[in-house]
């Protein structure tokens, strides 16, 4: 069962019990092939995205993430990917880097709805500077190519920026710094 998989996977690699392994990895390979479909469900999103970003950081294999990421993108309807992935990122400060790559990963020809989270974590009324997640995603999103696609996330982006009550001298020049990237693109 999905509650009992973390552990027994974890034992199979830690006893080295390769025939345990690979029932454990062909498990997961059906559970993912089953779950990610037209009517995916958050909580089998979840566990899967978290039970591949569990085996990329403790037995340093990413088979399952990238099968997670292919199958999320093929499987998925869009505006399915879309919501779970919005509902997954909805405490943004709360999560690892490892996790929002992963969304990154699943929503790269819409990137863009990423910075929309962005913004309006931004805008929130409890952000007064830039948190190391909000940091790291100004610093890896393509944000050339969401203007492309919604030219009108520049100025509000900028606007919740602006907004910012407590920004540190590291802020500011990141800012200046996607300002110059900016305007050379």
């Amino acid at each position: 069962t999905i509650e009992t998989f973390r552990d027994v996977y974890k034992m199979s690699h830690a006893f080295k019990i390769n025939w345990l392994k690979k029932e454990c990895e062909a498990f997961f390979s059906i559970y993912v092939d089953t779950k990610f479909n037209q009517s995916c469900q958050f909580a089998d999103f979840q566990f899967a995205v978290e039970q591949a970003l569990y085996q990329q950081e403790m037995v340093k294999k990413d088979s399952f993430l990238r099968l997670v990421i292919k199958s999320a993108k093929s499987n998925i309807l869009p505006e399915r990917r879309i919501t779970i992935i919005q509902k997954y990122l909805f405490n943004l400060m709360s999560l690892s880097t490892a996790k929002i790559d992963v969304c990154l990963a699943m929503l790269s020809s819409d990137i863009h709805l990423i910075l929309e989270i962005l913004i309006h974590h931004l805008q929130d009324a409890n952000v007064k500077g830039l948190d190391s997640n909000s940091r790291y995603l100004l610093n890896n999103l393509d944000l050339a190519l969401c203007f492309r696609k919604k030219p009108e996330l520049r100025q509000v982006l900028f606007a919740a920026l602006q907004d910012l009550t407590e920004v540190r001298r590291e802020d500011f020049r990141l800012i200046l710094d996607l300002c110059k990237k900016l305007s050379q693109s």
